[in-house]
């Protein structure tokens, strides 16, 4: 049996997705239940979790979290997108409307017995059965502006310490990385760095999971965070105050040289601001020195065209009229000393043959 990879939210309940078709060996792997006659659904809403494993031996852990507003969200640790918006239900059916993505939304047959949850792929027909879960959030959340944002981050880096010191006795917490996701939840990634190996753990958390990997920490980040850092929420109240504030893409926490730790928070539409993880003041300064660096590295390039632009004054005197106007050497303009057959705008970077020195 083959199952077609995107078919709106079916495949944000089921399921290992790829591009293309999923042959049957990874569906064989799906836990596969008999149909059970139907309980009454004022249970369903809830936190409902999918484990399975791929034909390569890949484990997964998908979430379904059905609210008792009437809202939902899908957590998905395979290739699924994640997604949320509004569901309904019928006697038989649960009703998605996605407001993610329009062809995420679908009406998808269901049975509740007890603490399972049945659904059926429309068209291929596979039921599929979802666990009630025990699972709670890895971090509570708060709302800004329809976003679930992490807080309590300092607490959460004390604990997950006590994990990484046991990987290397010396690691120390040299960042945090926040990444909007599509439905609305974040993806938060602390870094750890163990001098005596010159190795980093990445801590990768999900709203219902965690995950580790380790690499060469030679060319990253070694200063440590101090242990009393303001937490995020915290610094989004006061970006908001400084008109900073917007829908949140990312924030990065690290210590900037003699600015000390700040938060750098980027926004939608592409727009970043600087904040003192110590008192929340905002920092003007160019924290990052990503100016400076541009800045120096056009003067660099600048200085390559002034030096190629001046071999055209040095040519031999039989490649010009000297009798024309257009011929004078000693031309200056803003962007340097070169031959009059060359000029740029007075803002530098647009270069362009002309007539002459005007």
């Amino acid at each position: 049996m083959k199952i077609r990879a995107w078919v709106g939210v079916i495949t944000l309940l089921a399921f290992a997705a790829c591009e293309g078709e999923t042959d049957s060996s990874a569906a064989e792997n799906m836990p596969v239940v008999q149909p059970q006659s139907a309980k009454p659904q004022t249970v369903i809403p809830g936190i409902w979790e999918l484990r399975y494993k791929d034909a390569a031996g890949q484990s997964y852990l998908n979430i379904l979290e059905l609210h008792e507003d009437g809202t939902y969200a899908t957590h998905m640790r395979d290739a699924t997108p994640s997604d949320a918006g509004r569901y309904t239900l019928s006697k038989t059916d649960i009703i998605f409307n996605s407001a993610v993505d329009s062809r995420l939304s679908q009406k998808i047959p269901y049975m509740l017995d007890g603490n399972e949850l049945t659904l059926t792929l429309p068209g291929a027909g596979m039921k599929v059965g979802w666990k009630r879960s025990a699972l709670k959030r890895q971090l509570p959340v708060m709302d800004h502006l329809g976003q679930h944002l992490p807080g309590d981050l300092p607490a959460k880096i004390a604990e997950l310490m006590a994990d990484a010191q046991r990987w290397q006795s010396d690691a120390v917490p040299t960042s945090i990385r926040l990444k909007a996701l599509q439905n609305g939840e974040f993806e938060t990634v602390l870094t750890v760095f163990a001098p005596s190996s010159q190795a980093i753990m990445r801590m990768t958390i999900t709203p219902f999971d965690m995950a580790t990997s380790i690499h060469d920490g030679k060319r990253a980040s070694q200063t440590p965070l101090p242990p009393d850092v303001l937490d995020l929420p915290l610094i989004l109240i006061k970006a908001g105050e400084d008109n900073a504030a917007g829908i949140l893409s990312k924030a990065d926490l690290k210590v900037w040289g003699d600015y000390g730790p700040i938060w750098r928070l980027t926004f939608s539409p592409q727009q970043a601001a600087s904040f003192s993880a110590v008192n929340g003041e905002k920092i003007e300064a160019d924290v990052t020195g990503f100016i400076a660096q541009y800045n120096a590295d056009w003067a660099a390039a600048g200085a390559l065209w002034h030096k190629a632009l001046e071999q055209y004054r040095q040519r031999p005197e039989d490649d010009y009229d000297l009798g024309s106007d257009e011929y004078k050497p000693d031309c200056n303009i803003s962007c340097g000393v070169y031959d009059s057959r060359l000029s740029c705008t007075k803002a530098g970077g647009d270069w362009s043959y002309s007539t002459g020195c005007r």
